[in-house]
């Protein structure tokens, strides 16, 4: 081949001539083979079936870290061709100094093996090893993650100036034990503002179902087996109307659940005159749900310069007493009546709901803290699978520490969760092109949310060519490409991991 290309000397700045030579292959022993040494029909060393070959990822350069390229990109990449992208950027990487170069590499290459990480392969950078005391041995997962089948979930959303501004909406589901492979799914929904001339704050029922039922059926054709505990995350509510948020959407939560599982012949509840279709703890996933308050005013310092680094506690820290509510309790219902699917757990430790942790190790500066609440936790009180433990608030603050560290794209403990910090990535790149995709002609429509109530107050918006279908979770679904839900049935999901 006579191809030419420009090249520069290390040692210089002047440009020489460059000719294509021919072609190396690297084995896997590192041995470097020439293609003439090749046999002809080389054997396969992995052979894969055909319905199981991922499509490509897409390379998008960029010369600067400019908001409105890059929306345009991931816009064209998810909503439009339904691949996954990979941004580079030239300016970034002209910024780099000596090694730092070889290390802005690494972060990409990073971002494309959480981005490429699926049910075929299931590829991790690293795993996570953990004790609780010196004497226990390491072990390779999650704890309490690991015991059963359980669906950890992180909700967050991203709302638009203005009073009518759509939320766009980002959830993601761990699929995995060690929490690093996810699956997503994004909504845009709008609320305008009742009668009262006040917005509503409360999610959409369908909007909130759709998603807990496309993440449910991922974890499904991920594991092949239905999570028996959900762990759910929750961010942007504020302390004002919690309880009412929870209440909310512990419903949605249920009901979603309850609707893909009541699809199975062998489904049935025990509590059927009470439970009435609605899901309850008899034959969905018992829930524990914690809300994160990211802007807590709270600081921790350190009382002496030796209990930390640099002017920041270390990593790790957690403080669940005097400063957070540590005498609450949590109640059990005077009727419950155990059964075969539902025991209740004995001597049971419950030491409050609240707790402040600093996950990320801060270098400079003062570390943020991220209050942990936990609300309706059933996983404490109740039993529905042998060889489980209650998650009491000790363990549970070893679980939110220990995914701190499974986020893909760093190689550090992160402030938030990495369910909660992808859902918010993902509702964030949903904002950088939702108004394109609102104005645009052939892109979206806006039907109401709850269609059955016939509520005009809420819109749901969904992708033009879509709204002819009949079910529901096909017709609402903006990344069909992504979507568990195809043909009247459910199909594996195109790719895990959308927002690394």
């Amino acid at each position: 081949m006579d191809q030419q290309h420009k090249v520069r000397q290390n040692a210089g700045s002047r440009w020489q001539a460059a000719s294509f030579v021919k072609f190396v292959y690297l084995l896997k022993d590192g041995t470097i083979v020439e293609e003439s040494e090749i046999r002809d029909e080389p054997e396969p060393a992995i052979i894969v079936p055909e319905k199981q070959v991922d499509s490509p990822l897409v390379f998008v350069h960029l010369e600067d870290d400019s908001k409105m390229p890059y929306a345009v990109a991931k816009m064209a990449a998810h909503f439009i061709f339904g691949v996954q992208s990979q941004c580079v950027v030239r300016q970034k990487f002209a910024r780099q100094r000596g090694n730092k170069a070889e290390q802005y590499c690494s972060n990409v290459c990073l971002k494309v093996n959480t981005k490429l990480a699926d049910k075929v392969n299931q590829g991790r950078a690293w795993d996570t090893h953990f004790r609780r005391t010196p004497s226990q041995p390491l072990t390779s997962h999650i704890p309490w993650v690991h015991e059963v089948p359980t669906l950890v979930i992180g909700l967050g959303c991203s709302k638009g100036i203005g009073q009518d501004s759509v939320t766009v909406i980002g959830a993601s589901a761990a699929l995995d034990t060690n929490c690093m492979i996810m699956a997503q799914d994004m909504k845009f929904w709008q609320s305008k503002a009742s009668k009262s001339g006040k917005s509503r704050s409360l999610i959409s029922s369908s909007v909130l179902i759709h998603i807990i039922k496309s993440l449910f059926v991922q974890f499904y054709l991920f594991r092949d087996e239905w999570p028996k505990r959900i762990l759910y995350y929750r961010e942007g509510l504020s302390e004002g109307f919690s309880t009412e948020a929870i209440n909310h959407e512990m419903r949605c939560i249920r009901k979603g659940c309850q609707e893909v599982l009541s699809s199975r012949p062998e489904f049935g509840c025990p509590n059927e005159e009470k439970c009435s279709g609605r899901g309850c703890i008899f034959c969905t996933p018992l829930i524990t749900f914690v809300v994160c308050h990211t802007n807590t005013p709270i600081k921790i310092v350190p009382r002496e310069e030796s209990d930390g680094n640099r002017g920041n506690v270390w990593s790790g820290t957690c403080v669940d007493k005097t400063i957070v509510r540590s005498k609450e309790s949590f109640s059990i219902p005077s009727d419950f009546a155990p059964s075969k699917k539902v025991a209740l757990f004995s001597g049971i430790n419950d030491s409050g709901r609240d707790f402040v942790l600093i996950a990320q190790g801060g270098m400079k500066g003062t570390s943020k803290p991220v209050k942990f609440s936990v609300f309706p936790n059933e996983n404490l009180c109740y039993r529905n699978s042998d060889g489980t433990t209650p998650l009491t608030k000790e363990l549970l603050e070893d679980v939110t520490y220990q995914t701190s560290f499974q986020y893909g794209t760093a190689t550090k403990a992160v402030r938030l969760v990495p369910v909660l910090y992808y859902s918010k990535r993902l509702a964030e790149l949903g904002i950088g092109y939702i108004n394109y995709l609102r104005h645009g002609e052939n892109n979206l429509v806006s039907v109401p949310a709850n269609a059955e109530d016939g509520d005009e107050e809420e819109l749901m918006f969904i992708r033009k060519e879509l709204e002819g279908l009949k079910i529901p979770e096909e017709k609402t679904t903006l990344l069909p490409h992504f979507s568990p839900f195809k043909d009247g049935g459910w199909r594996s999901p195109f790719f895990a991991n959308l927002s690394a």
